[in-house]
């Protein structure tokens, strides 16, 4: 953990600004060595006998001062602000080493440090996906340090919860209710939702659907509504370029597998049509594909994909088999289109041929296993994880290009066109 936690950057000694937040000052003065250590190391409400900074261009800002708890609040805003390093003083070294020591971090169920959720008894939902004016048949929670504090009982008005930013839970058996409720409000206020207040209902409601499927992949039921739901994520991608901003704005802002699988099916529905595949039977083919082109995850170990750092030859060897075992699973499901299956079997195979797990080239690969190989990468490297620093989009269709063989180039230059025109 500690050596996970310590990075490469250090700064020399110099005379710079120093703000206070805590105390309210600001001073010039001569500081010692700057360390930057990973966000990943501070456990929340543990207590660090150590100051934590920040550094703002050439100033270093004290984020949490050694001695005060580090809430939910402090590492949310640093997520959400997408800082993935903070800075500790060289003679405070030894406290953190013996901070990371005695606070050695558990991944959350899902590899997830901000939306962590206590034995998958809560599961966390958005205030966009809660409407003002309505009654909610499920408790509603926040969490404050190692509690879950009712906010809303259930019969309330969704309108009386104060406090935009804070993340909400429901309990884990509350899912099917919250899944009903989403479902209701879509139904009552079709007309008057704006395609951001929509797009953020759909793309909530996939995330507890494909919640669901990951967890039990078997489940026709919910293959089923996943499978609708795609229908309607391509009838408002079709309609308006709006929807696609909105769901980029929620994409941004956490990763799970299951929000993965949304992200991803987005994202290839607005390439296709980009690319001028605008007939609705083949956006829903792709956007069916896409939605479960790694639902072959559900069968292997979880504690690989929730790994920090790189996996052993025998680990990748493993977590390749997600392909096959995903191509399985879906053809074991009703209803699904053929051309489906393109986008589960070849998105992790490239255009060089040295992909998985076929090793197909150039001229075997499918344009749905095109268009969902450049649209996983470009999420995973667009979204928070466990062990890595999300990157820009700019950054990371830069890293994407520069991967020669690896991706239609084609199709990624069309990507940028389409995310350039949002």
């Amino acid at each position: 953990m500690v050596v996970n936690a310590l990075q490469d950057t250090l700064f020399e000694p110099v005379q710079i600004r120093v703000v206070n937040k805590t105390r309210g000052f600001v001073e010039d003065k001569f500081v010692d060595q700057f360390i930057a250590i990973s966000i990943e190391a501070l456990k929340q409400n543990s207590v660090p006998r150590f100051d934590i900074y920040l550094r703002v261009q050439d100033t270093f800002v004290l984020y949490c001062e050694r001695g005060l708890e580090i809430t939910h609040q402090h590492l949310s805003r640093l997520l959400e602000n997408k800082i993935m390093d903070a800075y500790v003083l060289s003679t405070d070294i030894e406290a953190f080493r013996q901070y990371c020591e005695e606070h050695a971090l558990e991944p959350s169920p899902e590899g997830d440090p901000l939306f962590f959720v206590d034995d998958g008894k809560y599961v966390p939902v958005t205030h966009t996906s809660l409407k003002a004016g309505t009654e909610v048949n499920f408790d509603i929670y926040c969490r404050e340090k190692n509690r879950y504090n009712l906010v809303l009982p259930s019969g309330g008005d969704p309108g009386a919860i104060t406090g935009a930013d804070k993340i909400l839970y429901i309990k884990s058996p509350d899912s099917e209710a919250y899944e009903d409720y989403l479902q209701k409000v879509l139904n009552a206020f079709q007309d008057k939702l704006t395609v951001e207040e929509k797009t953020a209902l759909v793309y909530d409601n996939c995330k507890l659907v494909m919640r669901e499927l990951l967890q039990n992949p078997r489940l026709t039921v919910k293959a089923a509504a996943a499978t609708k739901l795609v229908d309607t994520i391509v009838e408002e991608i079709s309609l308006d370029r709006a929807a696609m901003r909105g769901i980029i704005q929620i994409a941004s802002h956490d990763y799970y597998t299951y929000t993965h699988s949304v992200n991803v099916c987005s994202f290839a529905i607005a390439l296709a049509r980009q690319m001028g595949i605008n007939d609705l039977p083949s956006l829903k083919e792709l956007g069916v594909g896409a939605m479960f082109h790694d639902l072959g995850k559900s069968q292997v170990d979880a504690r690989l994909l929730r790994k920090k750092g790189n996996l052993t030859p025998e680990e990748f060897k493993a977590m390749k088999t997600h392909v096959m075992l995903g191509e399985e699973l879906v053809e074991a499901l009703p209803n699904i289109p053929p051309n489906a299956i393109y986008a589960i079997s070849q998105h992790h195979e490239r255009i060089n041929g040295k992909g998985y797990p076929y090793g197909y080239s150039a001229e075997r690969i499918h344009t749905f296993g095109r268009i969902v190989a450049i649209c996983d990468c470009f999420d995973a490297l667009t979204t928070t994880r466990s062990y890595q620093e999300a990157r820009t989009p700019y950054a990371a269709l830069q890293l994407m290009l520069g991967l020669e063989g690896c991706f239609d180039e084609k199709m990624l230059r069309e990507l940028i066109k389409a995310l350039g025109s949002l």
